[in-house]
């Protein structure tokens, strides 16, 4: 459920409380084995487990996972892959070692641009404007001042975008609407 407050000014700007990021950070443990003789971690097998688990999790469509390579088996040692959606939108996902023999854990927090992209459609249509389609990035980190842009498409084909700001990691979010 998404629940919002706006204020709006005369410059299409508005500010509001939504609920659009995920509920929590997921930290999940993950098996992804070292490789004995060389100490290292399988990122390549990281990659694949990851991309599954976030999908499944979050709802959200990751294209795939980059982790780096040569990342040495230790305890307690952190690393960060990417995750990225199928437009080349990104965010990072930051790993932690339990031990030293390949298990690891991950979180990540994300925008559900679903959420958002809804708001978006609602808010526009509200002021009396036919909504084809509104298309943001796919895959957005929740990082208080991230910016991103959506696509906004009028039924009758004219193209408006909406610049939205992160203003926290809670939810609030600052749209300005441009065409």
């Amino acid at each position: 459920m998404v629940h919002a407050k706006a204020q709006l000014s005369k410059t299409t700007k508005a500010s509001f409380l939504a609920l659009f990021c995920l509920s929590a950070i997921l930290f999940l443990g993950v098996f992804v084995n070292s490789a004995p003789a060389t100490g290292t971690i399988n990122t390549q097998k990281a990659e694949v487990v990851l991309k599954q688990r976030i999908s499944a999790q979050t709802g959200i469509r990751i294209a795939f996972v980059r982790c780096p390579r040569n990342v040495a088996a230790q305890a307690g040692g952190t690393f960060t892959c990417t995750a990225y959606g199928n437009d080349g939108s990104h965010a990072p996902v930051l790993i932690r070692q339990t031990d030293d023999q390949g298990s690891i854990s991950y979180s990540v927090n994300l925008v559900k641009v679903n959420r958002v992209q809804t708001f978006i459609r609602n808010y526009v249509q509200s002021a009396g404007v036919s909504v084809r389609s509104v298309k943001c990035p796919v895959v957005v980190a929740n990082i208080a001042g991230h910016k991103f842009v959506c696509k906004i498409t009028a039924r009758n084909g004219k193209v408006a975008h909406a610049t939205v700001t992160l203003k926290d990691t809670n939810g609030n979010i600052r749209l300005n609407l441009h065409r």
